[in-house]
């Protein structure tokens, strides 16, 4: 069993190492001496709605991230690292948020294009093979144990047809806090599905 203790006590790298072997028991005491970058960030970029506990969140997840693909022998230093992904998942935030905006006004859709990508989806999901739709099924599961438990009940509400807007009326919050949340499931969906954010 890995030794517990405060980050003086412990070498960062050895803790680092310790993430590595899915030993997580040192990784409060580890993300706490980088929440500052997390603060410096949230001043420097105003995101509407992102309430501290999801800058926090979402720190977690790009520290933990930033922790299991660190490698020390090159020339840059775990906090400088995290900055960069960290800076980097901000802007994907903002830049879902400036879409989603911009997308506002052309939603609009032609009959024949909506048959058309209904008759393309049918084709689609009549190639499910049994063992195809069991690997979905284990993929899911472990996407959902991913989730916080806001985060799965928006996801069971997306999935189920409903858009921001119903979501947000139903679990009773402001818009802009669901669409957070669809983006980071869609992050964490991406991340089990395929490996990367």
């Amino acid at each position: 069993m890995a030794k517990q203790g405060s980050l003086e006590e412990l070498d960062e790298l050895e803790i680092v190492q310790q993430i590595k072997n899915n030993d997580s028991s040192n990784f409060e005491i580890l993300f706490k001496r980088y929440i500052p970058i997390i603060k410096k960030l949230r001043t420097r970029y105003s995101i509407r709605n992102l309430e501290w506990d999801d800058w926090l969140q979402e720190g977690r997840i790009v520290f933990f991230n930033s922790v299991v693909n660190f490698d020390e022998n090159l020339k840059i230093t775990l906090g400088a690292f995290f900055r960069t992904n960290f800076t980097n998942r901000i802007y994907s935030i903002l830049r879902f948020e400036m879409a989603y905006k911009r997308k506002a006004g052309l939603t609009a859709q032609s009959i024949e294009s909506v048959d058309g990508d209904l008759e393309t989806a049918t084709k689609k999901i009549s190639k499910i093979t049994p063992h195809s739709n069991l690997v979905i099924k284990e993929s899911y599961a472990e996407y959902e144990s991913l989730l916080s438990k806001f985060e799965k009940e928006v996801s069971v509400l997306l999935f189920k047809g409903n858009c921001p807007e119903e979501i947000a009326e139903k679990l009773g919050y402001e818009v802009i806090k669901i669409q957070n949340a669809i983006v980071r499931c869609k992050q964490k969906l991406s991340e089990q599905m395929y490996g990367r954010p």
